[in-house]
């Protein structure tokens, strides 16, 4: 029960390295290099959490440790579905792209944060995730997460090619190296 993704993200014309490794349901570690240098890493195991910014160590306060918890889940529907205190809402289907999505509006446990999520009608295949967030300086910014490409492994769709769209900032990441159940342990998260 462990995937590991690898691959680039492109971000304001620059190119990061970046690799995700899960161990369900134990945890998850997140690393994006430039240059060779770690840029960022974060790691969320059993009840371990720490997120690093060129190699300084952040705080972390009780929503960024729910938001990476939910994070280390993977398959953050199966999350909300198994966790109390999320409430879920349905929308009135939207049309983008030319395909027929299916929205689910997500109350978090704490009452006050929201994500809206789109399913394709025809696939059932989440293509698009939008949630206000903190954005420093900016004041609150609308987070798109919107998923390009699936790629079936092990007979299971993982999202292989995504786009990020936060305010003025769009970044693309695209996983070119997806293994699951390699026997990954935590311990070497």
């Amino acid at each position: 029960k462990d995937i590991t993704l690898s691959g680039n993200m492109s971000m304001m014309g620059q190119e990061f390295s970046f690799v995700q490794k899960y161990v369900l349901p134990a945890g998850f570690a997140t690393e994006m290099t430039m240059g060779g240098m770690q840029v960022m890493k974060q790691l969320k195991n059993g009840e371990q959490y720490s997120v690093a910014m060129q190699g300084a160590e952040q705080e972390i306060d009780e929503a960024a440790k729910f938001a990476m918890t939910m994070k280390s889940a993977f398959f953050e529907e199966d999350f909300m579905l198994n966790t109390p205190g999320f409430a879920f809402t349905v929308k009135p289907q939207e049309t983008e792209d030319g395909k027929t999505l299916n929205v689910i509006e997500v109350t978090m446990p704490d009452g006050n944060n929201k994500a809206t999520y789109y399913y394709d009608d025809a696939t059932g295949l989440r293509v698009k995730e939008a949630r206000e967030q903190d954005g420093g300086p900016m004041g609150k910014a609308t987070v798109i997460n919107k998923i390009l490409e699936y790629k079936e492994i092990s007979g299971v769709k993982i999202p292989a090619k995504l786009q990020v769209q936060f305010g003025p900032i769009d970044q693309e990441l695209s996983y070119s190296d997806i293994k699951v159940n390699t026997g990954l342990k935590a311990t070497e998260l």
